[in-house]
Formats: C-alpha cells, sequence, structure tokens
C-alpha cells in the first residue's frame, strides 16, 4: 500500500511534503516551482483517516516547518536593525514561524469534516475551499503561501486578476489534492478516471485563460504610457546621501529629450527628510531646477503636524512628489509598518522589549491617502516596500500605476529575502492590471507589466549603482478582483462555514448511529 496507518510513514509523507514545497520556493539554485503542484500531495494522503487531533499536529508541522525555512532570513535581519543578540533574535524567528503555522493547524483539525461527500473531486474542492478561505483570513502579518512560487509562471498567475491570490493557492490546493486522490490505492477506477478528468480540465482553463490575458494586455494594446526613471544608489546607513544627486544628475543628461517624465527614489537606510531638513529640501531644489523632472522621494522621517515644535513622539515615513518647480505636490505615509523593525508591538505591556531590541525605530501609522497625482490621467498608489504585500491597502485607492520605492539592504544579499519580496509583490500588478515598479536601494529594481512581465531594460543589478528607465504601458480598467474582491472573499468564507456545519452535522449523525 501506498499509504500505511503507522506514525513513522505518516511522519515521513509529511516531510517528503515539507521537501519538495521548500524547493518549489524562489530564490533556489534552480526554479523548481512546478514541484508545488505536487509538493502538497504527500501531506495529504498522510493525514487520510488521521483524528483531527492528529491531523492538526501534522499540518502545523509542515507549516511551521515551511514557514522557519521560507523566513530563515529573519534572524539575521533582526540582530542587524534591531541591536538584539543572536540568541533573540532565533527565538523572535522561531516564536513567528510558530505563529504563521497556527492557521495550517485550524485547517487541520477541520479538514476531514468538510469532506462529507462520497465523491473524491468534490471533497478536493471543498479541501481547497477551506485551505484558502483559511489563508485569507489569517494572512495578516505575512501574507505567504505556495502560491508565491509561480511569480515568474506569467500564464498560470493571470488567474489573479478574478479571484486574487487566493483564487490561485485555490487552484493549486485542489490540483495537490486531485493528485493525492488519484495516488490513493482505495478508490474505485471510476473515482480516479474522475480525478484524472478534473486535473486535466483544471490545467485546461488555467492555461486557456492565461493566454488569452497575455494575448489581452500587450503593451501594444494601450497608447497610454508614463517613462520612469529609477535610482538604486545601494547606499549604507553611513553614507551620505550624495550619490542620489548625482545618480539623477546622469540619468538626466544621459537621456537628453528623451528622459524620464518622473524619477523615482528608493527608500534608503542614511538619515533624509525633505520636509525636515533645510539642508535636504534645498539639494533637493537645486537638482530639480538642473533637471526640470519631478521626483517621487523618500522622507525617512516626518514628524506629525501636532508635535513638530514639542515633544517628537515617533515619525512618519512618507513618500513626497516634488514637482518639476520644487514644490511639495503630494505626500503618502506608511500605514502598514513592519513588527520589531519599524516598531515594537506590545511595548507598553512588556517593557523589557525594549531591551531586548534596542535599536528598533518609533514610527507612527499614517493616516489613510489616496493614490497621487502624476499627471491628470495618471494616478499612482505609492506603497512603501513592504506595504506592497498587503492587496487590501490599494482596493480603497484610484489609481492606474504603483510605484513602490523599497530598501532590502538590511538582508543578507545572499538570502532569498529579496526574492520571496519581489514574489509577493508581483501579483499586485495583476491584480489590479496596473504596472508596478520597484525601487529598491541596492536592488531588485524593475518594472512589471500589467501582465507581471518584466519591462524590457527596467531591471537593474541587485547591490550594485545603477539607474535605469523603464516605459510603463497604463491600461485603464478595474478587473473583477479589484471590484468584487471582498465579496469573493467573504463569500469563500460564508461557504467554508456553511459546508462545516452540514459535515459537523452528518458527522454528528454517523455517531449517533453508531451509539444506538
Amino acid at each position: 500500500m501506498l499509504v500505511s496507518g503507522t506514525n513513522l510513514v505518516r511522519l515521513g509523507l509529511v516531510s517528503l511534503s515539507i521537501l519538495l514545497s521548500c524547493l518549489s520556493n524562489p530564490g533556489g539554485l534552480a526554479d523548481l516551482s512546478w514541484l508545488a503542484w505536487i509538493s502538497l500531495a504527500p501531506l495529504f494522503i498522510a493525514v487520510r483517516g488521521s483524528s483531527a487531533k492528529s491531523c492538526a499536529g501534522l499540518f502545523f508541522f509542515w507549516g511551521f516547518c515551511w514557514w522557519a525555512w521560507s523566513i530563515d532570513w529573519l534572524t539575521p535581519a533582526i540582530a542587524a536593525f534591531t541591536g538584539s543578540q543572536a540568541l533573540t533574535a532565533t527565538v523572535a524567528w522561531l516564536c513567528l514561524s510558530a505563529l504563521l503555522a497556527l492557521p495550517y493547524a485550524v485547517i487541520g483539525i477541520f479538514w476531514s469534516l468538510i469532506q462529507f461527500t462520497a465523491h473524491s473531486v468534490i471533497n478536493a474542492l471543498l479541501s481547497a475551499l477551506l485551505f484558502s478561505s483559511s489563508y485569507i483570513a489569517f494572512a495578516t502579518l505575512i501574507p505567504g503561501s505556495i502560491a508565491q512560487t509561480q511569480f515568474e509562471n506569467l500564464a498560470v498567475i493571470q488567474l489573479v486578476d478574478i479571484g486574487g491570490v487566493g483564487l490561485l493557492l485555490f487552484t493549486m490546493v485542489l490540483f495537490n489534492k486531485i493528485i493525492a486522490n488519484i495516488c490513493s490505492t482505495n478508490k474505485r477506477k471510476n473515482n480516479r478516471l474522475h480525478n484524472i478528468a478534473a486535473a486535466l480540465l483544471l490545467t485546461g482553463g488555467v492555461f486557456s485563460y492565461g493566454y488569452y490575458s497575455i494575448d489581452k494586455y500587450r503593451a501594444e494594446n494601450t497608447t497610454q504610457q508614463l517613462r520612469v526613471g529609477l535610482i538604486q544608489p545601494n547606499l549604507s546607513p553611513q553614507d551620505n546621501t550624495l550619490a542620489l544627486f548625482d545618480l539623477s544628475k546622469q540619468l538626466s543628461q544621459q537621456h537628453s529629450g528623451t528622459g524620464p517624465e518622473l524619477i523615482v527614489w528608493p527608500e534608503f537606510p542614511p538619515a533624509f527628510s525633505w520636509q525636515e531638513s533645510h539642508n535636504d529640501r534645498q539639494r533637493v531644489t537645486q537638482l530639480i531646477e538642473q533637471i526640470e523632472t519631478p521626483i517621487l522621494l523618500n522622507s525617512g522621517y516626518v514628524y506629525p503636524t501636532s508635535n513638530s515644535a514639542g515633544n517628537r513622539d515617533g515619525y512618519y515615513n512618507a513618500n513626497q512628489l516634488i514637482s518639476a518647480d520644487g514644490k511639495l505636490i503630494a505626500s503618502y505615509h506608511k500605514q502598514q509598518l513592519v513588527p520589531f523593525f519599524e516598531f515594537l508591538p506590545l511595548q507598553k505591556q512588556l517593557p523589557i522589549l525594549s531591551r531586548w531590541f534596542p535599536e528598533t525605530l518609533n514610527y507612527k501609522t499614517g493616516p489613510a491617502a489616496d493614490a497621487v497625482e502624476i499627471t491628470p490621467t495618471i494616478h499612482a498608489a505609492t506603497p512603501i516596500c513592504y506595504e506592497i504585500l498587503f492587496s487590501e491597502r490599494l482596493r480603497l485607492q484610484d489609481f492606474n500605476i504603483i510605484i513602490n520605492p523599497s530598501n532590502d539592504s538590511w538582508f543578507d544579499h545572499r538570502s532569498r529575502a529579496s526574492i520571496s519580496h519581489l514574489a509577493l509583490g508581483t501579483f499586485r500588478a495583476i491584480e489590479y492590471r496596473s504596472p508596478w515598479l520597484r525601487v529598491s536601494n541596492g536592488g531588485i529594481s524593475l518594472a512589471l507589466d500589467s501582465r507581471g512581465d518584466v519591462v524590457d531594460g527596467s531591471r537593474l543589478n541587485a547591490n550594485s549603482v545603477a539607474t535605469g528607465i523603464a516605459t510603463l504601458p497604463i491600461f485603464n480598467t478595474q478587473t473583477l478582483y479589484q471590484r468584487y474582491g471582498l465579496v469573493l472573499n467573504y463569500g469563500g468564507s460564508a461557504l467554508t462555514i456553511f459546508c462545516l456545519i452540514i459535515g459537523y452535522n452528518r458527522q454528528r449523525k454517523y455517531l449517533e448511529k453508531l451509539i444506538h
């Protein structure tokens, strides 16, 4: 038999699932993203026939190991950024991995309950619904999943403009569950044929829609575009900011006559603020007088107006658009802060955390804001770095391009952190069919079009000082996800709860029959 009831075999299958899932992650030595389409199948085979408690434990074990591998870069990053000891940073990494794995334990508890029909394909659909609905409900800190492995598979990821990453995850879990059904030896021949047919139908549907969308959103199918200059200075905290000004001048001089309509600076470590520093503001004004081009820059500290003359308890991380005549046109203050890096959670309740993480910054959450007007017809959402991971933040804004100043320089350049950040952000371009410009201090800097494909010539070498120009094709359209994403999310959750109630009632009646 393929599946044994012994705990050793179950553990072996789950370990195989963990190995395949980790190998499929972005940033490995080779592109093994295709493994994600079968990586969960051993886990699903392992939990078949398990109790709810055992199933929850196996799912949690899988989730903990996968998350620990996916964010292994966090330990050196926390230590370097917050001034904490290596042991403290390691404990924080393990605790976060366990916290992120808890939703998988919840999935495990209800796994057998939701598979209440006699048809394996329908049970696969219900299992995928439970998995994806749980992801949507709990993905509040780092919205990662095996779906991120597909970020370079253009044909597959096009469907996120219908139902977001949740729909892609649903599709991948469904395929994995069907594979698990096919591999099972205790299914009737007709049931196995049904699963094979479902797998072929699912594959055909995904690729058909993918190639249709890739053709629909080609750059030549729109006349509206924006030429943007990327500045990647690769600054360390000890550097001054002169490189930003020099690179901006060089970019403007090299492309005289065909230069950018907008220059974008990244988020970067050295202290800089157009708003709070007279010297910084004066230098930016002088630069703009020479290049005659607006700049979207990042001011690392902007104090709340009420505190400007008094006690400065906290500050904003702000993107600011400076016009071609040196005036502030618009500001956006970061709203989704990074725990332990930009603020210390539970600091008032647990003051000892300040001793463990002494150099954590003191940023404040910014107020809600609309998109920044670049031209009368071009409006940019400008999420800062980590914020690009959270799609719902963008849904509230009216935009047709996404500009994302970032700083990954506090990651070890050999880690998979930057590529994971890129992978998670890629879906925003497709969900909203808006080009995404990512300008990072030390890379990865690039532009993606509305299909998630890299714009020609826009990708800059990581860990280097570089500039580039990207021509962003703009489609003024609203996707199904943008219009009805919340309805789909809440509808999927409601349907999941409804199916669980049905499963619970059936299980209860079955147990009552056994008793009587």
